[in-house]
């Protein structure tokens, strides 16, 4: 019996072909093959597998590398891999931005906007925790220790107390951790409108190219820092 495991080759031409819109009969007649091969290539179950003439021959037919088929590269050219290497993006990411951008110098004000909010988050990411606390929002995950030590995803029990001392218990769900971050990204956001009705108010009268290398954009950035360090300071202070 053969072993299906690490067939990622079989899932990515599937889906080549779906986004180019081809068939795999498609596929056969541009590689000169059978469908009836094609088939038992991409079969839920090992029929045959292609030999190197073949997956190069399908590679170069869905315009993408061998290493892409073997799952030896995240994306489809060699530029976007450069990009994935160096900045962690996924392809679709990638993909998603080089769309933006295009768009954008067609004049799309939409699309600028988008690019224009990529970079501003991207540039102050290192001055502020929004991103992090945007992802324990998003996606976060709260283990909680029970009396065994071990960690699950279910409740926590606590006992609260009123001003008279009377004691309640209650369940506390992981949901209302995830809540718990909400109200630091507005408070992220909050300050980062503050930061950024600065930057407009400066660039009212000054052409930003010039304006961001002057002396008042670094006072200004610097100043951004400062506000949003005492926020987080505070915060934890709470």
């Amino acid at each position: 019996m053969k072993d299906n495991r690490n067939r990622i080759w079989v899932d990515r031409i599937n889906s080549l072909l779906e986004e180019m819109n081809k068939t795999k009969k498609e596929l056969a007649e541009g590689i000169g093959t059978s469908p009836s091969t094609i088939s038992s290539w991409l079969s839920p179950e090992i029929q045959q597998e292609p030999k190197i003439i073949g997956f190069n021959a399908a590679a170069q037919f869905l315009g993408v590398s061998m290493d892409y088929l073997f799952g030896a590269e995240e994306c489809k050219t060699p530029t976007d891999n450069e990009i994935y290497k160096m900045t962690g993006l996924s392809e679709k990411a990638i993909a998603n931005l080089k769309t933006i951008k295009k768009a954008a110098s067609t004049g799309s004000a939409e699309r600028e906007k988008k690019i224009a909010i990529c970079n501003y988050l991207l540039g102050t990411m290192e001055q502020s925790t929004f991103l992090e606390d945007l992802y324990d929002y998003l996606f976060g995950e709260f283990l909680f220790e029970n009396d065994n030590g071990n960690f699950t995803e279910g409740a926590e029990r606590i006992i609260s107390k009123s001003p008279s001392g009377k004691e309640s218990k209650a369940l506390v769900f992981s949901s209302v951790f995830s809540h718990a971050y909400l109200s630091m990204v507005y408070r992220d956001l909050s300050l980062m409108k503050d930061a950024a009705d600065k930057l407009l108010e400066a660039r009212e009268e000054v052409d930003y190219a010039v304006w961001k290398n002057s002396e008042e954009a670094k006072a200004l950035d610097e100043e951004f820092r400062e506000l949003l360090y005492n926020g987080d300071k505070g915060a934890s202070n709470e």
